[in-house]
């Protein structure tokens, strides 16, 4: 477990400060600066007017109160040192209040089993810092989280920095590297309710890459870092019977976060017609109107097909685009290909592209092949 173990460093006339005990417990001071006498006798009632402090310095809390009315609260140290370690011994509340057995100010709701409670209200940072500030090959700080199973080297949580002279191979132990980790069981990282996951580097005020918090889609900055395209797999066709275009089924990764990107992608088509009687045709509809598309294709020899000619560009609208002309097998049950190469901007995040098809015949199906698939390259 790399680990700075971490203990909570009071000077003790700071604990003059500290509001009334809640719960029931000790507080015991190692190597205090000061010299304790004994706390008030006699019983006592929360409230600041009851809070006692000794010509050290040091406050007595009102604590164990049960209908208002409660005892002093002990306090013990001994001499050296310039700082004290705090021992606490005690139970957290178990009914819902605002502060918790350490506590700075007041939550803003109500809960039990608080065992600390920090609140302040600033216009900047508030913190809790653990520093390593050793340059050691090993040196790191962390935060740990464990259950009934954890020991010190496994089943356990840590968030953690890398000291400036971490050594090790890889990022888990790269110099000042962050690091997210567990032992003993898997790390999930999302969110409880419907709000997206947001990716972004050098503070950037683009997202490098984004989960959607409904649909849980992948949405990429960098055409480069898109997911594999969609495919149809195994050995079921994709059968279509329409004669006005009709989804195959296979769409493009969703677009990435920044809609001012240029996006190029292509879709593989493998294709046959049950009889070959007929023709076939292939387009391209987008579900937000892109700013600019351009569609190209060209269906392999084997058919009476040609390119298409003339590139289909400037296309400004989400209606569905033919990128082919009529295409006529040249055999019945045979597979032929058809590559349609997109080049496409867009007005908005999130746009689905997706493969259509048409045959000329709705008597002659129009089958798509396992091995089609749509891509970003």
């Amino acid at each position: 477990m790399k680990k700075l173990i971490a203990i909570l460093l009071f000077s003790v006339p700071s604990l003059a400060q500290q509001s009334p005990i809640i719960g029931s417990g000790n507080v015991t001071v190692y190597g205090g600066v000061v010299s304790v006498s004994s706390a008030p006798s006699g019983s006592c009632s929360q409230g600041a007017a009851n809070q006692q402090v000794t010509t050290t310095g040091v406050q007595y809390s009102c604590q164990n109160i049960v209908s208002g009315t409660g005892t002093w609260g002990t306090f013990t140290a001994s001499s050296g040192g310039s700082m004290a370690v705090l021992n606490l011994t005690g139970t957290p509340p178990s009914t819902a209040t605002t502060v918790g057995l350490i506590n700075l100010g007041t939550q803003n709701y109500s809960d039990y089993g608080m065992i600390e409670s920090f609140q302040y209200s600033v216009n900047g940072y508030i913190y809790n810092l653990i520093e390593n500030t050793s340059t050691g090959a090993s040196a790191s700080a962390c935060y740990v989280v464990g259950n009934s199973a954890t020991i010190q080297a496994a089943n356990y949580g840590e968030l953690c920095l890398n000291g400036t002279g971490y050594a090790g191979s890889g990022e888990y132990k790269a110099a000042s590297a962050t690091l997210l980790d567990s032992n003993g069981g898997d790390v999930g990282i999302g969110t409880v309710s419907a709000n997206d996951i947001h990716f972004f580097v050098n503070a950037g005020a683009t997202d490098t890459a984004r989960v959607n918090g409904t649909s849980g889609t992948w949405m990429f900055n960098n055409p480069a870092y898109l997911a594999n395209g969609a495919q149809l797999l195994g050995t079921t066709a994709t059968s279509i019977t329409g004669t006005t275009f009709t989804t195959t089924g296979i769409v493009f990764p969703v677009t990435g976060v920044s809609y001012a990107t240029t996006y190029r992608g292509r879709c593989h088509v493998v294709w046959q017609q049950s009889t070959a009687v007929s023709t076939v045709r292939f387009g391209i509809g987008t579900s937000v109107a892109p700013t600019h598309m351009s569609l190209s294709a060209v269906s392999f020899p084997g058919t009476t097909a040609v390119p298409y000619g003339t590139d289909v560009t400037d296309i400004t609208t989400a209606t569905t685009t033919a990128a082919t002309a009529a295409i006529t097998p040249g055999a019945t049950a045979t597979n032929y290909i058809t590559d349609i190469d997109v080049t496409a901007s867009f007005t908005a995040v999130a746009n689905t592209v997706t493969l259509y098809g048409l045959t000329g015949s709705a008597s002659d199906a129009l089958l798509i092949e396992p091995g089609t698939t749509c891509s970003w390259l």
